[in-house]
C-alpha cells in the first residue's frame, strides 16, 4: 500500500492512493469516492488498446454507499477523464457554471464548479436497467483550486495509466 501525504485544507480533505485503488474523501461533507479494480478490457498488447479502461466506483455520503462495477472510460483524447481534470487544473483561476464529464456508458458523471478558490466535484453514479434509471447516487468532494486539485489529478492519472 502506497500512501501519499494527506491532502488536507480547511475542509479536512484527504486523498489516499493504494496499489490498485484511489480514495478521495471530504470529512467535512462526510463523503468518499473510491475507484478500484482498473483493468484494460481490450488490451492485447497493441498500443491503441490502452485507450480504454474499465474500473469499479463506489460513492459514500450521509450513510449511503453506492457501487457500480465495470465502468468503461476513455483515457486518451478530449473526452477522457484525465483531459477533463487537466482542463480544471489549467483553469484554476475560475470559470462560470458547471463543467461535466461522463464515462462512456454514462454511469459515472463528474460535475465541477469553481466556488471561492475551491473546486466542488460532484461524483454521480447512475445504474440503468432496460434503458431506465434504477438509481442515482451523488458524493461531493471539495479541493483547493491549486495544489490539491493538481495532486488529485496526478493521482487519477497514475491510477488510470500506471504504465
Amino acid at each position: 500500500m502506497t500512501t501519499l501525504n494527506p491532502v488536507i485544507c480547511e475542509f479536512d480533505e484527504e486523498m489516499i492512493e493504494r496499489d490498485e485503488a484511489i480514495e478521495l474523501s471530504d470529512r467535512d461533507l462526510g463523503s468518499r469516492v473510491r475507484l478500484w479494480h482498473r483493468t484494460m478490457p481490450y488490451s492485447d498488447g497493441m498500443p491503441q488498446d490502452d485507450a480504454f479502461v474499465a474500473m469499479c466506483a463506489e460513492l459514500s455520503a450521509n450513510g449511503m454507499t453506492a457501487t457500480v462495477n465495470a465502468l468503461l472510460l476513455d483515457v486518451d483524447g478530449g473526452r477522457s477523464l484525465p483531459h477533463f481534470l487537466d482542463s480544471l487544473v489549467n483553469d484554476f483561476a475560475g470559470w462560470e457554471g458547471i463543467r461535466s464529464w461522463e464515462s462512456l456508458d454514462h454511469e459515472l458523471r463528474i460535475d465541477a464548479r469553481h466556488v471561492h478558490r475551491h473546486i466542488r466535484l460532484d461524483w454521480i453514479l447512475t445504474l440503468r436497467s432496460d434503458g431506465q434509471t434504477a438509481w442515482t447516487a451523488t458524493s461531493t468532494i471539495k479541493a483547493e483550486a491549486g495544489e490539491q486539485l493538481r495532486q488529485l489529478t496526478a493521482a487519477v492519472h497514475r491510477f488510470l495509466r500506471p504504465f
